[in-house]
């Protein structure tokens, strides 16, 4: 038998707050992402990122994160006033 005084502390504890957020979007070479850090961090739900070839600007495809975790529906090329194609390279989370 043990005896002595045990006492039960109160635990705090918080909620756990997960950011949904999309993987970062991989740019080909002959493209430019805005913003840049687009392509370098996770980015959370609602945020836009416009994906544009080099050569011209005439090719825009336009890309926002959803609570899915996913980037919007958009074509996965861009077509480049070169006729180049390009690949965006995003792939489902």
């Amino acid at each position: 038998m043990c005896v002595g005084l045990w006492s039960v502390s109160a635990i705090t504890t918080r909620p756990r707050t997960t950011t949904v957020q999309c993987p970062p979007v991989v740019v080909p070479a002959e493209a430019l992402i805005d913003p840049s850090d687009c392509s370098t961090v996770p980015q959370p739900v609602g945020v836009t990122c416009t994906l544009r070839c080099v050569q011209t600007v005439d090719h825009v495809v336009m890309m926002t994160c959803l609570a899915s975790r996913q980037w919007t529906a958009v074509p996965n090329v861009l077509q480049c006033h070169n006729d180049t194609i390009m690949t965006t390279g995003m792939e489902s989370a």
